[in-house]
């Protein structure tokens, strides 16, 4: 059930009725944020149900590195149930961040999937940009310019503007299936995607082809 919401970007007060949705709790820019900080650092320590539940308001509200590491978890079944097809829809729309190395993982995964999931894949990236994608949740990102970057990787500032957005509840179980084989291929053919320039495999690719027990390059 989707929920009609006004965005408050500096102070969450009261209640919001009307949009024939139940009224929900409004909730402040900074909030978000933290949910997302909060969410990545669970995930990082490997703490997949608690980054979940940290991460799962603000992918649905827009936020790029909320978005992406869902997109992982998706992909890999941490906490949640394996799918290809959620992840990449996930990945798809974090990628609007426009970071290189997210398109990157998003182009070789897709690149290695068959035209019946390549078309599943594009239904999914388009239903999900026009429900958790920047324009639809009236959000502006960019890479952050500060020295300061979020466990040592690049940081995506995220803002919510004024005004009112619909928060659509995010599908956990993949309704069709198909997938399984293709991903795990791709796990393997990642790596020429992921060069540094003196010829050495980047972090990303490496914990993805280890399959090691967290992704080590979030907001990568």
């Amino acid at each position: 059930m989707a929920k009609c919401i006004s965005v408050a970007a500096i102070l969450a007060v009261g209640l919001l009725g009307g949009c024939g949705s139940t009224p929900v709790s409004l909730y402040s820019d900074n909030t978000m944020k933290k949910k997302e900080y909060n969410g990545i650092k669970a995930y990082k320590k490997g703490l997949y149900e608690q980054a979940f539940y940290d991460l799962k308001e603000p992918a649905a509200l827009g936020y790029k590195s909320a978005q992406y590491t869902l997109a992982f978890m998706f992909l890999k079944g941490q906490y949640l149930e394996q799918s290809t097809k959620l992840g990449m829809g996930w990945l798809g729309v974090a990628k609007e961040a426009g970071v290189e190395n997210w398109s990157a993982q998003y182009d070789t995964f897709y690149s290695a999937a068959t035209t019946q999931q390549k078309q599943q894949i594009d239904e999914t990236v388009d239903l999900y940009i026009t429900q958790f994608g920047v324009k639809a949740q009236n959000m502006t990102c960019r890479r952050s310019t500060s020295p300061r970057r979020t466990f040592g990787e690049v940081k995506i500032d995220c803002t919510k503007h004024e005004g009112s957005v619909t928060e659509h509840d995010i599908q956990i179980i993949e309704l069709s299936y198909g997938f399984s084989s293709f991903f795990s291929k791709s796990l393997f053919t990642i790596s020429s995607a992921f060069k540094t320039s003196s010829g050495a495999t980047s972090c990303c690719s490496k914990s993805i082809i280890k399959s090691t027990a967290s992704f080590t390059c979030v907001g990568a």
